[in-house]
């Protein structure tokens, strides 16, 4: 019976975690420049995206956080801020096929804690499992339990800033690498400040910033290259191939040989005209006036056709100059372009700094907002909390208490008989606590933001104290697990628990034989048609024989594999060189006339030329009863018989040594051999797991376990091939 001593009311809000009662540093912006700082791999992140945490409680609490991470394949950064707390997730790899990402937090609603959580990856490729999810779980060995999965969605950001690519595309990577690396840095920054101001102590950061000259470096060139390639892309609009030189008149010197006196003079006069034209007119010694004719006294005399050839050479060399000039318009037009591309990319760039600095200076201005708002809440608080006890159940050792804590302000910290209790949102809580034989009076203690204090006892007793029980046994189930089917197989099974002329039964031999008879059918794969059982009165002298010498002469052959069950009385002979098997109408005090020799049985069967046999005896031949009785009164010191050698071929399997007797387990009415052995059919006796029972498997299972529960007064034996294979499961 469990009766709370005291008996309050209140109702819970969330609060301040516990570590604010400890002497943890809250770093600023200014402090992050003194901590250690950590190296990180040179390509991080390689991949970036917001991964979604998705969690559960064993109280029914569930939430979802958007982590903002990067990571390369051995490394791995991330985080989660929000009003009253912040997550931090640090990871790396442990081998070639193992990840773990370690997950600490703080908050106002729960102690701060390192590494509370951890993700075990397997797999070499990290990106590939977490897009998959990937599940942690923590227990507090209390019955509380926490449950998450952290899962990448379909965007999984890919940048590779090695490549110093001079095309666009590889610019494009760098500039997102480097404000990806910059997102990053910033939110750790963030987080580190906030999980520091709610309990946790942080005395490194990783060198996020250390990567960033070397990026910049690379983005310079990049940058420098594109602006050379876009001075080429004015000279060359377009993919047609020009002249050797932009100038059509800047030609090599030996060039002008094929050109007329009045030819030169005509290009001397025009701007573009070069220093080898000139030098060749001076050779020359040619004499042009400023608008290009030949004076008089320099021109030599030329034929007419040497001026209709001027007059076309003019005409080709004014259309290669109209040619050029719409190349020129063409190329300042694509400029123009670019430079009003650039213009806009710029302008979006800055205001999305300028969104991004407003965005930081209304976190902070609100960050302030509600440091202010939680200090006057401290400075208005009046009363202590109140500890509310709504049920307290107790089940043996285990105890269970049920509650709710208010504060007219917010709790802080909550512990039950020392240790901290996490609050559900309500402020109600449940813990579990073991309750000594002789009692326990448990304490409950909350804090307020502000300290203020209020205590509670309650006092729990163990409801009942239940007496130690035996151990318990499976029932037997031989349809539970499918075999594979032998249609080659035959079964003889004998059963006898009362018998006519023998007062002490065998018992519970018949069941033992009933229910090894579908154990033949569905485990070792015996068809129906091929079985014959023999219980009780059924089971005398003349058809034991006839089962032998007629029915298994009928059905065998060389690819028979036999099975021969026999659970019953059996004895030996005074010189323990004989075993016999006592049928219905046997009688102990006439052995060699009643009784069945083993060796004899074993002869007539083994002259049928099977492929195998394998003979189950739950059998002793002690001369006692599996109750302890002795078959005969006038004999009471028990048999000790020889061990006998068994035809080619043959398994034999028997429930105890030749001066053992063979016990039942009447907890669940079979012979104790009989139950492990059919226990061992079923897939116990399976060791390695490879969905086959063998001989050695199953003498190994039936000999530990009948000895044990014998108390090492009954050992199972066994002859013949341990590789047999008697079962194989589908």
């Amino acid at each position: 019976m469990i009766t709370p001593i005291i008996s309050l009311c209140l109702l819970f809000t969330h609060g301040k975690p516990l570590a604010a009662n400890f002497n943890v540093k809250k770093l600023t912006l200014a402090d992050l420049e003194t901590l250690e700082k950590r190296r990180v791999p040179k390509d991080f992140p390689h991949y970036a995206t917001n991964l979604t945490q998705s969690c559960e409680t064993s109280e029914g609490e569930k939430w979802r956080d958007s982590v903002r991470a990067g990571w390369t394949n051995d490394f791995f950064w991330g985080s989660h801020i929000w009003r009253r707390g912040a997550r931090l997730f640090e990871g790396q790899r442990q081998n070639r096929n193992v990840f773990s990402i370690r997950v600490s937090y703080a908050s106002k609603t729960s102690r701060a804690s390192r590494n509370k959580l951890t993700y075990r990856i397997k797999g070499r490729d990290l990106t590939e499992e977490l897009a998959k999810g990937v599940t942690a779980e923590y227990r507090n060995g209390r019955g509380y339990w926490r449950r998450c999965t952290l899962k990448a969605g379909s965007n999984i950001r890919e940048y590779d800033a090695i490549s110093v690519d001079a095309s666009r595309s590889a610019l494009n990577k760098l500039e997102r690498h480097v404000r990806e690396l910059n997102v990053l840095a910033v939110q750790q920054e963030r987080a580190v400040v906030d999980i520091t101001k709610y309990g946790l102590k942080i005395d490194y950061l990783f060198d996020f910033d250390g990567l960033l000259p070397k990026l910049e470096s690379q983005l310079a060139v990049l940058r420098e290259e594109r602006k050379e390639q876009t001075v080429v892309k004015r000279e060359l609009p377009s993919n047609e191939p020009l002249q050797a030189e932009v100038n059509p008149f800047q030609r090599k010197q030996d060039l002008w040989n094929g050109w007329s006196d009045a030819e030169l003079c005509e290009v001397s006069a025009n701007a573009l005209a070069s220093a080898n034209l000139l030098r060749e007119i001076e050779n020359r010694g040619i004499d042009c006036g400023s608008s290009g004719q030949i004076l008089a006294d320099s021109v030599s005399s030329e034929s007419d056709d040497e001026s209709e050839e001027l007059k076309l050479a003019n005409a080709e060399r004014a259309r290669q100059l109209a040619q050029e000039e719409k190349r020129v318009k063409e190329a300042e037009e694509i400029a123009r372009k670019l430079a009003e591309e650039e213009k806009r990319i710029a302008e979006l760039e800055n205001a999305r700094k300028k969104a991004e600095d407003e965005r930081r200076i209304a976190e902070v201005e609100n960050a302030r907002k509600r440091a202010n708002e939680e200090k006057a809440k401290i400075l208005a608080d009046r009363e202590t909390p109140k500890i509310q006890v709504i049920a307290v159940n107790s089940k043996g050792a285990l105890g269970t208490v049920e509650g709710l804590i208010t504060d007219d302000v917010a709790v802080d910290v909550v512990m039950i008989d020392g240790q901290i209790v996490e609050l559900s949102s309500d402020g109600s809580f449940t813990h579990e606590i073991y309750i000594p034989r002789n009692g326990k009076v448990l304490e409950i203690i909350a804090f307020d933001e502000s300290g203020k204090r209020a205590a509670q006892n309650v006092a729990l007793d163990r409801s009942t104290v239940v007496a130690p029980r035996g151990p318990q046994f499976a029932s037997l189930n031989p349809a539970a697990r499918p075999a594979k089917i032998n249609g080659n197989a035959a079964a003889l099974i004998i059963g006898i628990a009362e018998y006519e002329r023998t007062p002490a039964p065998a018992a519970f031999a018949d069941k033992d034989a009933q229910y090894f008879y579908d154990y033949a059918s569905l485990k070792l794969g015996v068809p129906e048609e091929n079985i014959l059982e023999l219980i009780n009165e059924k089971a005398d002298r003349i058809e034991f024989k006839l089962a032998v010498r007629n029915w298994l002469t009928s059905i065998a052959d060389a690819n028979t594999d036999l099975y021969v069950f026999f659970a019953g009385h059996g004895m030996g002979s005074d010189d323990g060189k004989s075993m016999f098997l006592l049928p219905y109408d046997g009688t102990p005090a006439l052995l060699e006339d009643s009784a069945i020799r083993r060796d004899q049985l074993f002869k007539d069967i083994a002259s049928l030329n099977p492929n195998s046999v394998t003979v189950f005896l739950d059998t002793c031949y002690s001369g006692s009863t599996r109750e302890s009785e002795m078959l005969i009164a006038a004999r009471p010191v028990l048999i000790k018989v020889n061990e006998q050698e068994i035809p080619d071929g043959f398994a034999v399997f028997t429930a105890a040594s030749g001066e053992q007797t063979a016990k039942p387990l009447p907890q669940v009415e079979q012979g104790l051999f009989s139950y492990f052995l059919m226990r061992g059919l079923e897939g116990e006796a399976d060791a390695n797991q490879n969905g086959k029972v063998t001989a050695g498997e199953l003498h190994e299972y039936t000999r530990k376990n009948v000895n044990r529960f014998s108390s090492g007064t009954q050992t199972p034996e066994f002859q013949g091939d341990d590789e047999r294979v008697l079962v194989t499961f589908q």
